[in-house]
């Protein structure tokens, strides 16, 4: 009995671990995206029920850049990222959420990020951006 429990346990610290090692992993793959201007594979990382296109994604980013005088082209990198799971009232895309958060080194300047995911019968994905000079 206690070696099924022990099984048991296992399995579900192994199931544990993989989810969130799931939420780092497009977190990082997003950031290569961005820094190796790939939107159009950052876009294939988004939910499917959100309507977003390679440019959007480059226009947003093209923003941050003037903004901040900063290129992120080879030079973009995740630092840091943390992951946790959330309620979201205002979002559009309903299911399980889940936020990756953490900080992304651009040039010589430090960003915030957070990237929404959400998980549901139609698929897993970003729903939600938001970069942030520090």
């Amino acid at each position: 009995m206690k070696k099924i429990l022990a099984i048991f346990l296992a399995m579900g610290f192994i199931f544990l671990c993989g989810c969130e090692n799931k939420h780092e992993k497009i977190a990082e793959e997003f950031v290569l995206c961005i820094a190796e201007q790939r939107f159009d594979d950052a876009v294939a990382l988004m939910h499917p029920e959100c309507n977003v296109i390679g440019d959007e994604i480059a226009s947003y980013f093209a923003i941050l850049e003037k903004e901040t005088s900063i290129k992120f082209k080879d030079n973009f990198n995740l630092q840091s990222v943390k992951v946790e799971k959330f309620e979201d009232s205002e979002a559009t895309v309903s299911g399980e959420y889940t936020k990756a958060s953490g900080i992304v080194i651009g040039g010589s300047r430090e960003f915030t990020f957070t990237l929404k995911l959400v998980e549901n019968d139609n698929g897993y994905g970003i729903y939600k951006i938001k970069f942030r000079a520090k």
